[in-house]
């Protein structure tokens, strides 16, 4: 049996290709090889690139002679804490897919919840006015209010929802918009099942385009929810451009093996596509949950930093994801502001997810290392 070529198997994801999944669906961590030896912690097809080009790393460029890109995002999974709008919806949803009398009581047991005041807590400013001290910019993934059929585990707040925003209250579409105008970036955060669904996909990139008044070119799956032989082909016919989805719910490091921002596969065509994946490196929820990683603020941000360093010698993109909600944990944004303060030190360039597309393609970036991608591939033969 012929050996995978090494670049194309972590590029092309074909060790997903028939792999066990998670509870949810998900092809995580555990399931990956990479992870026994703990090659998963590093750019390995970058590592590739730079023995067999050396010439490569030293081409790249990033604005005002930056030496590496960190890419910063927040999938904005609730927009209020302690909503009631949202608690009343959560128990509607879970009632509707319950499976029993007896849960679909004990979902109704929650509505106990209702009579707690939501809190008048602002969850998007902070990480604007943290991100904004050190000259950066990041994406910020809304959940659309249209979604045809809506799982579980999908979020259910809506575009008129009002919260507090820079010491105002204010709909969720005003916030989004002003956000935008202020030069941050706004993109899709599909519904769960929307990765294998164009309808779904085009409806809630319209509906998000609707609200903001700007077309949407970037991308995050809900809960990374993301099937690499069918989701890149639909997020490009979709008119998505760029995506940031695949990362781990439940483990940092380099999914796809590379720092690099790279064109994802199409495996029913078998050709490579125009939509750029930037890999998520470094998530919130995988580090400080107490079911996934559990660290303490000391030791995730050692790992981070570790992480970190390792793109820095790529030259290439380091994506973190923190959840807007999260702001109101004193470790958790604690942790994101000293990434910042660690980039910045590094000479990093931190910016949106679309921000990030824009340069490398129109430096001539990603053609150059597409083009090396294929001649590698082409050489192990």
């Amino acid at each position: 049996m012929t050996e995978p070529n090494p670049i194309l198997h972590v590029l092309q994801r074909t060790e997903e290709a028939g792999a066990a999944r998670d509870s949810i669906g998900n092809f995580e961590t555990q399931h990956c090889t990479r992870r026994w030896d703990a090659s998963l912690y590093r750019p390995v097809a970058d590592e590739m690139l730079h023995v067999a080009f050396p010439q490569w790393r030293e081409g790249i460029s990033w604005p005002e002679g930056k030496r590496f890109a960190a890419c910063l995002s927040h999938d904005v999974d609730m927009v209020q804490i302690d909503s009631r709008y949202e608690l009343a919806r959560t128990i509607a949803l879970n009632f509707r897919h319950a499976a029993s009398a007896g849960k679909k009581l004990k979902h109704l047991a929650s509505a106990v919840g209702l009579r707690k005041a939501p809190r008048k807590f602002d969850v998007f400013t902070p990480w604007v006015e943290a991100e904004q001290r050190f000259g950066f910019r990041s994406s910020f993934f809304f959940f659309p209010t249209r979604v045809r059929e809506r799982h579980v585990i999908d979020n259910v707040y809506r575009w008129d929802d009002r919260t507090t925003y820079r010491d105002e209250t204010c709909s969720v579409r005003e916030i989004a918009r002003d956000l935008h105008r202020r030069g941050w970036d706004i993109g899709l955060h599909g519904s769960y099942l929307s990765p294998l669904s164009y309808e779904m996909l085009a409806e809630q990139k319209e509906d998000v385009e609707k609200a903001i008044g700007e077309t949407v070119l970037t991308s995050r799956q809900h809960n990374l929810h993301f099937d690499s032989a069918k989701t890149p082909a639909l997020l490009e016919k979709a008119g998505l451009k760029v995506d940031s989805t695949l990362g781990s719910n439940r483990d940092i490091g380099f999914r796809a093996g590379t720092s690099y921002p790279f064109r994802l596969w199409d495996a029913a065509a078998r050709d490579w596509l125009k939509l750029v994946e930037i890999p998520l490196v470094l998530h919130d929820g995988a580090l400080l949950r107490p079911d996934n990683l559990d660290l303490d603020l000391e030791s995730a941000f050692a790992i981070c930093k570790t992480v970190i360093d390792r793109v820095v010698e790529t030259r290439g993109v380091v994506t973190l994801l923190w959840h807007p909600d999260k702001a109101a944990l004193p470790d958790w944004f604690a942790l994101y502001t000293r990434l910042l303060a660690y980039i910045h030190e590094q000479n990093g360039w931190g910016a949106s997810a679309r921000q990030i597309h824009e340069w490398w393609s129109s430096s001539g970036l990603a053609a150059r290392h597409h083009d090396l991608v294929l001649k590698l591939a082409e050489g192990a033969r």
